[in-house]
């Protein structure tokens, strides 16, 4: 056999191998959002001589060819890197990188070597866990923020105490032994990993914790002390000064109207004094009326009128007011 036909069975077998591969259908790849990644090739070793082209869905975005340096397009000319080996580095990946990419490796005639198609899946990285932790009690809480449908467990000194579990933010666990203790919390997903290691619960944080507890006792019960002195002092002025203000109302009552006091009631088993009835006074008799007694007096007759008086003869009347019916005397001759 020819060294031509040789040639050309062997490019035979190769152009039959490079169409099964690309017949193939590409596979989902789960990367995280925020990072990066690489697109490797499986199963297959480039040289320098060998011509790699990288498509994002039907738009070429990278080109190496033999001995020269990569070109790029589109997305890849400020967030790719191609590899001399024909992997494809894509930085800091986003939602919109959600598609299907696609390789091809030619030789130097230009036939087909390899195709290998993978889309991409991009989902959310876990966060960094926190741990808290009540060295009093012993309450140990591990916690992530974010993340997509995240695994958690959690491991003191060495033991597993809590987990795993999935699709948990939150992993708490009570424990029984106190000290110094150190404790290891683990959050993954598909995508990402991250663990946190702390060391909890010296004896000086459990003397402060006891210190805490003790302080925030006493000044609660301070508090509670103040604040019921200070509701019945109010409540004390309130009642003096309701007090003054009545005393005040009572004096002007008593000033406007004067209150006629009682004098005590005597026992019920002396003998109650009657009350005397006063005979009720007559008016004045006036001094020219005579006092009346009985049936009124008959008028007085009028005196007579004495004789005229002769020369030489003198008359005396009486110095007393005659009694009614009396006459005057005469005085002898």
């Amino acid at each position: 056999m020819s060294w031509r036909s040789s040639v050309f069975a062997l490019s035979l077998v190769v152009a039959l191998l490079s169409v099964r591969d690309a017949a193939s259908q590409g596979k989902d790849v789960l990367v995280a959002l925020g990072r990066d990644f690489s697109l490797e090739i499986e199963g297959f070793s480039l040289t320098k001589d060998m011509d790699v082209n990288w498509y994002k869905n039907e738009d070429l975005i990278a080109k190496a060819e033999a001995n020269q340096k990569p070109r790029y397009f589109s997305m890849c000319k400020i967030r790719c890197l191609l590899n001399p080996n024909g992997t494809l580095r894509v930085k800091n990946l986003t939602q919109e990188d959600g598609h299907k990419f696609t390789i091809q490796i030619f030789n130097k005639i230009g036939t087909l070597l390899k195709e290998q198609s993978l889309t991409l899946k991009p989902k959310e990285p876990v966060s960094k866990p926190n741990i808290t932790m009540n060295c009093t009690t012993g309450n140990l809480i591990c916690r992530v923020t974010a993340g997509w449908a995240p695994w958690m467990k959690i491991l003191v000194n060495n033991k597993l105490v809590a987990g795993p579990v999935q699709n948990r933010y939150l992993l708490s666990s009570t424990l029984k032994e106190f000290g110094s203790l150190t404790v290891i919390c683990y959050a993954w997903n598909n995508v990402s990993s991250s663990q946190t290691l702390v060391s909890l619960c010296s004896d000086s944080e459990v003397k402060v914790d006891i210190f805490l507890i003790l302080s925030a006792c006493g000044a609660g019960i301070i508090l509670v002390a103040f604040l019921t002195l200070l509701v019945a002092c109010v409540r004390q002025r309130r009642r003096d000064q309701r007090d003054q203000s009545d005393d005040k109302k009572l004096e002007m009552a008593i000033q406007r109207f004067p209150v006629e006091r009682k004098l005590p009631q005597p026992p019920n088993n002396q003998p109650q004094a009657h009350p005397q009835r006063q005979p009720r006074k007559l008016p004045p008799i006036p001094e020219n009326c005579s006092q009346i007694t009985g049936r009124p007096l008959p008028r007085p007759p009028p005196p007579p009128t004495p004789p005229p008086a002769q020369k030489g003869e003198v008359i005396t009347l009486p110095s007393n007011p005659r009694s009614p019916g009396q006459m005057p005397q005469q005085s002898p001759p």
